[in-house]
């Protein structure tokens, strides 16, 4: 028998309805972060939903959370995840005079997840060398090498 007023507990039933195909389900889960008293417990459970929720979804999950901090922290992640999808898919341009120049703006969590993802030399380039921490810049350096590529030394 789970207690429901320990966190923990309502994480795992979390969990176990964001793995659940039933749309019924979905919608259960969305009431329940509209009543979720642990404003943590909420924006896990957003930021999870938000990694498999398509873009046009994103907003309504974010304007469930009641705390200012946490929908702002949120909507933060999701643009994180927009650029994210689009330099994946090589939508946007990665070049040096592109957003090479912006990689110092990203967030760790941003940076990290294109060093582990991107098919661009360019931007893996950029990385390995101008990433904010090691773990950014080896990763970098790790699929570039995956991927037959080099970096140059500086």
């Amino acid at each position: 028998m789970a207690d429901y007023e320990n966190e923990h507990e309502r994480w795992r039933l979390y969990e176990k309805a964001l793995d659940h195909a039933d749309p019924s389900v979905r919608k259960a889960l969305e009431a329940a972060i509209l009543q979720e008293e642990d404003e943590n417990v909420a924006l896990s459970v957003v930021l999870r939903v938000l990694e498999r929720a398509p873009r046009s979804e994103r907003t309504a999950w974010i304007n469930r959370l009641s705390g200012s901090r946490s929908r702002e922290y949120a909507r933060a992640r999701a643009t994180d995840m927009a650029t994210l999808e689009d330099l994946v898919r090589n939508v946007l341009p990665a070049g040096e005079g592109g957003l090479c120049s912006s990689v110092e703006d990203w967030s760790d969590w941003l940076q990290l997840r294109l060093a582990q993802k991107s098919f661009s030399a360019d931007l893996l380039k950029c990385l390995a060398t101008a990433g904010r921490t090691k773990r950014i810049r080896r990763s970098a350096s790790e699929r570039l090498t995956t991927l037959g590529a080099s970096v140059r030394s500086a």
